[in-house]
């Protein structure tokens, strides 16, 4: 690794499950749900990854980059405050992670 840069070492990506599972909304999940989660941290990886380079060679990749963050901003934001007013339950955690993966 060269001088100033950073390296991602992913640490969010499995935190996700254990936060779902520490939420006191979602303490009820059962292991199906839970592996659920776990997978939809992985997945939009493997389906978005390879598009979003392409649009990244045809748009730019900081328009790409800024996009993504405003998307993942919003919706985070948009979660919370579905979490917090009781309209999320354990099941529709799902959704959320595989959004903001």
């Amino acid at each position: 690794m060269r001088r100033g840069e950073c390296n991602d070492a992913g640490v969010g990506v499995p935190d996700l499950p254990l936060a779902a599972v520490g939420e006191p909304h979602l303490r009820d999940l059962d292991p199906l749900q839970v592996s659920l989660l776990a997978a939809a941290t992985n997945l939009p990886l493997f389906l978005f990854g390879i598009p979003a380079g392409g649009f990244a060679d045809v748009f730019g990749p900081w328009k790409i980059l800024l996009g993504a963050q405003i998307w993942m901003v919003a919706f985070a934001m948009a979660t919370v405050f579905m979490l917090q007013g009781g309209m999320l339950g354990p099941s529709m955690m799902i959704v959320p992670t595989f959004v903001l993966s």
